[in-house]
């Protein structure tokens, strides 16, 4: 099992150092746990049938957000699509309507 935990702010995981992606095995021991100062407010996650790890991130603060990340199942960053901080609507940025967090 995966979760990504929001770091239970206000401000979401911006402000913390938390690592928020958990794999459980089938007794609920944590296997993995990473993703620490790379969020702002993480929203999406879904594992692939490859094993690797698929994670979004919604908003923009303290230059954090908007972005898609893919690690693979220990943790490993394979791919970022999106450019931290940055919202935009050409080829090396998420495209987004809402607003940055203030």
């Amino acid at each position: 099992m995966w979760a990504f935990d929001r770091c239970e702010k206000q401000t979401f995981c911006a402000d913390s150092h938390l690592a928020p992606i958990f794999h459980f095995d089938s007794t609920g021991k944590v296997i993995a746990n990473f993703g620490a100062d790379m969020y702002a407010a993480p929203h999406g996650l879904f594992a692939d049938r490859n094993g690797n790890v698929w994670v979004t991130d919604f908003y923009i603060r303290n230059g954090k957000g908007y972005t898609v990340r893919k690690f693979s199942s220990d943790g490993k960053l394979l791919m970022t699509l999106g450019k931290d901080g940055v919202a935009g609507d050409n080829d090396s940025q998420i495209c987004s309507t809402r607003r940055p967090m203030s």
